[in-house]
């Protein structure tokens, strides 16, 4: 066990309206030791940690406290007026919970702190109330027994009364006579229960002007101005009147001497009899019969070159075997030739989306992609998709496949992960909030897409038992036939020691590959990540909450499929420190022999700001590839995301709390292995704006030319919406694909989780904030480039 002593909880409450966030939170417990005995007066230190997600979530809070128990061991501090070494409590935005809080006690004063353990902020004494809702502080009866108990005497209250001031009897033996209330007179406004009060005269404030006129003198100044009193003629409808039409004669209602008013020479048809159009047309020359007795004669296909003075009046020309434009030759090379030095040549011009609806595009189709690039570009269609002439670039366009996959219900949180198979046909969505076998026992669904429409193949695949969070990170074998599946809150091992399911498509059901590959230990939090191998016979699981180097400093394992039994390959491969988490992200090869291991909370750099270490399986023993790549500065996080590609020559890593271009606007780094050393590719790609958290998902396509990368805090169309930008290596620049790839609405997080096909030209993105069907049900988009 790691504790050495007992805290108490007494009392703690926390009042949260909506997204406002409180200032502190209290916080009183009782040190005992392992006897059970107060420990008063006793010098301790203790750690707060408030973490997102789950019990090895991200650290969004930590403050440090120095206090001295009472004399019963009381401590009785706030949470949140400690001295902060990351952020500030009212910084946390509480909407995107779960929140977890995890307590650490130093008696030593050395700095070496003691977890007491993490415990989720949903209920008593951390409860997180709505508007609603009352504040409920408890009071623990085994606490108040150890309280020490006072008494005073009348005598003794008396005296305190009197020492602070207060009255002990009434001076002017009434106890009503300072109740006043206000009393208007005429213009007078006076106090009650005060005969000498003061009289306000508010005759002052009347500004009234109007003037009041009785009956008879309205009516005299109705009369005198000429308005009628009563109706003369008797009638009150004879002046509405209304027009008619008879025959071609016009005239107005209710008038029996009105005027008519003859129409006929309004009237301009001229009406032609048979005989009379037939004499019009023999008259002017028109032909009333065939005179050569052929009707196709007249048809001809010209087959030369067109030289009609450069001019074909605007006609359309059918089978010209050559064609010229502003000369009178062409180029033995060429079927046509423009030439010109003044006027250029003109392609069709268009949207992405019109382009997109060009029904079976032939290799070598060209046109003018209106809001493609920055400026529009000249695209080529080369057989599979349109390209960029320019620079030969590959254009991208937003065009979903098929429709939104959408969570099956409300605070499934479908789309926290996602794995595309090598071809994008496939794809595998991790809903952890899903109750399918017990509350958040979580999910896992696979689609493949049959005829542009993502279907389910065989049924859901349900977490083992309530808390189990199935689903938080999944996998996919190349060709979709085999996923593997994280469920890193599973009790098989202990509390939270997490594990990892690996499935098969047996002719359309989800039939399990061996056993359950367990955690090693309580509050391993195994399966936080993981990632197959090409194949799907090789499996690397981070357990980023394992002590095998430190408290939390994490590790992976890397397991083989023998025969239908999960044998690991080598030993451990263990985080650098405690506190490390390292494990928090993982990717394999296609081979499986080499290893990426993303370490956030590391502090090479600077306190939390991560690195990545690359392993290479060298006769069984996992050996260090270059050196650690570590985060550019303190916070970054570095390695919160990671993606290798298939070779294992090219990483990816994301540190979304990165400040390059504001604060928490993330970014993501990718190296290449070069003789050894691992060497940066091109510049750093900042998130686009503060608080987007780009790089919190990241994924590479096959040769590592293409890259993903999920910023869930965009506020692109609306507040946390969340974007995906995709971008490519251009003679080692990363260049933009196509325009930003939106979420739906506010709130989405769209980006959480992200992943692409081989080739990088489909990609699959988890919103698990969208409310298609229901509040936080989640959803998956994919999308191809064009």
């Amino acid at each position: 066990m790691k504790k050495l002593l007992t805290l108490l909880l007494l009392c703690s409450s926390l009042f949260v309206i909506g997204q406002n966030v409180p200032d502190a939170i209290n916080y009183q417990s009782v040190l005992r030791n392992s006897n059970g005995s107060a420990v008063p007066n006793q010098n301790v230190s203790i750690r707060f940690s408030i973490l997102q997600g789950s019990v090895l979530g991200t650290f969004v809070f930590q403050e440090e406290h120095s206090i001295t128990t009472s004399d019963i061991g009381l401590i009785n501090l706030k949470i949140g007026e400690g001295l902060s070494t990351l952020n500030s409590l009212s910084s946390i935005n509480w909407s995107l919970g779960p929140y977890f809080l995890e307590i650490e006690v130093d008696t030593t004063s050395t700095g070496n702190y003691i977890s007491y353990g993490t415990s989720e902020l949903s209920s008593v004494p951390y409860s997180l109330h709505s508007m609603s809702s009352a504040v409920t502080d408890s009071l623990s009866p085994i606490a108040l027994s150890s309280l020490p108990q006072f008494s005073l005497t009348e005598a003794q209250v008396d005296s305190m009364v009197a020492n602070n001031g207060y009255l002990t009897t009434e001076v002017d033996s009434s106890i009503t006579n300072e109740i006043q209330d206000l009393v208007l007179s005429s213009n007078n406004l006076s106090i009650t229960n005060n005969t000498s009060a003061t009289t306000i005269d508010l005759s002052g404030y009347l500004d009234n002007t109007d003037t009041v006129l009785t009956e008879a003198q309205v009516d005299s100044m109705v009369a005198n101005n000429g308005y009628l009193t009563t109706e003369v003629d008797s009638s009150i409808t004879n002046e509405i009147q209304d027009l008619q039409l008879a025959f071609n004669n016009l005239t107005i209602t209710n008038n029996a001497n009105a005027t008519n008013i003859n129409l006929t020479g309004y009237l301009d048809n001229t009406v032609l009899t048979e005989t009379e159009v037939d004499a019009f047309v023999s008259n002017n020359g028109y032909l009333t019969t065939e005179v050569d007795s052929s009707i196709t004669n007249e048809i001809q296909d010209i087959e030369q070159v067109l030289a009609i003075g450069f001019d074909a009046d605007s006609s359309a020309l059918n089978n010209l075997s050559e064609l010229t434009v502003g000369t009178n030759t062409i180029d033995t090379s060429a079927i046509m030739e423009v030439s010109s030095t003044s006027k250029g040549f003109l392609p069709p011009r268009m949207t992405a989306a019109q382009r997109d609806l060009i029904y079976s595009p032939a290799a070598g189709l060209m046109i003018w992609c209106l809001d493609c690039g920055s400026n529009g570009q000249l695209q080529v269609f080369n057989g599979s998709q349109y390209t960029d002439i320019i620079g030969g670039q590959r254009a991208m366009a937003k065009a979903q496949f098929g429709g939104d996959i959408d969570g099956e219900d409300a605070y499934d949180y479908s789309g926290r992960s996602v794995s595309l198979s090598s071809d994008g046909s496939t794809v595998a969505i991790g809903a952890s909030g899903n109750d399918g076998n017990g509350s958040s026992s979580g999910h896992v669904r696979i689609y493949k897409n049959v005829s542009g429409t993502w279907t389910q193949i065989g049924g859901d695949i349900d977490g083992e038992a309530a808390g189990d969070v199935s689903g938080g990170s999944v996998s996919l074998s190349s060709d979709g036939s085999t996923v593997a599946i994280g469920a890193s809150g599973n009790d098989g091992n202990g509390s939270y020691s997490g594990h990892v399911r690996i499935y098969e498509n047996v002719s359309g059901t989800w039939t399990q590959i061996g056993g359950d590959i367990d955690g090693e230990a309580a509050d391993d939090a195994s399966g936080g990540s993981v990632s197959l191998s090409s194949d799907g016979s090789t499996v690397a699981i981070g357990a980023s909450g394992n002590d095998g180097n430190g408290s939390y400093s994490g590790h992976v394992r890397v397991y083989e499929n023998v025969s239908g039994n999960w044998i690991q390959l080598g030993l451990d491969i263990d985080g650098e420190a405690a506190g490390d988490r390292s494990g928090g992200s993982v990717s394999l090869s296609s081979d499986g022999s080499t290893v990426a291991i993303g370490a956030f909370g590391n502090n090479g750099n600077g306190s939390f700001s991560g690195h990545v270490r690359i392993y290479e399986n060298v006769s069984g023993t996992w050996t260090q590839l270059g050196a650690d790549i570590d985060g550019e500065a303190v916070y970054d996080q570095s390695g919160q995301s990671v993606s290798l590609s298939s070779d294992g020559s090219t990483v990816a890593i994301g540190a979304s709390a990165n400040n390059g271009n504001g604060s928490y606007s993330g970014h993501v780094r990718i190296y290449k292995n070069v003789s050894g050393t691992w060497t940066q590719i091109g510049g750093d790609i900042d998130g686009e704006a503060a608080g987007d958290v780009s790089g919190g998902s990241v994924s590479l396509s096959s040769d590592g030319t293409i890259v993903a990368i999920g910023a869930s805090g965009n506020n692109g169309t609306g507040t946390d919406a969340g974007h995906v930008r995709i971008y490519e290596n251009v003679s080692g620049n990363w260049i933009q694909l196509g325009l930003d790839i939106d979420g739906e609405v506010p709130d989405d997080y769209s980006g959480q989780s992200v992943s692409l096909s081989s080739d990088g030209s489909t990609v699959a993105i988890g919103a698990s904030g969208n409310n298609g069907t229901g509040t936080d049900a989640g959803h998956v988009r994919i999308y191809l480039s064009r």
